[in-house]
């Protein structure tokens, strides 16, 4: 295992840290998909809101979010199962004209995934 910065991750990335929130931190321990882990990146999508505070929303995070987990496992039906989470630009980002959103999931009881979930 061994300590990333979000942003610099691909899919297929695995976390083991756990937190209590909607935004994951924006640096994490990494960790092997096929071992247990909290958090699985499914991919990254750039918002069109207008505003920072458009773009700082749940609503919006869903909007990104939910077609890449859907994609990520394979169907909706699976998808389902997932909670969403994202990095999201901070105001700071946004000014420098950051629009991305890093897409994760976890199990809705944030009990730990025992493998990755693509195309699961």
């Amino acid at each position: 295992a061994y300590e990333i910065t979000v942003r610099d991750w691909s899919s297929d990335v695995c976390s083991s840290d756990t937190q209590d929130s909607q935004k994951v931190a924006t640096e994490a321990t990494v960790v092997d998909c096929s071992t247990p882990h909290q958090y699985e990146m499914v991919g990254t999508g750039d918002t069109t809101a207008s505003t920072f505070a458009e773009a700082d929303t749940n609503t919006e995070m869903s909007k990104i979010c939910e077609p890449l987990v859907t994609s990520y496992v394979g169907s909706s039906s699976k998808a389902d199962s997932y909670r969403i989470l994202a990095v999201t630009p901070s105001q700071e980002t946004w000014d420098q004209g950051d629009r991305t959103f890093v897409c994760f999931a976890q199990n809705a009881d944030k009990s730990p995934l025992n493998n990755s979930i693509k195309n699961s």
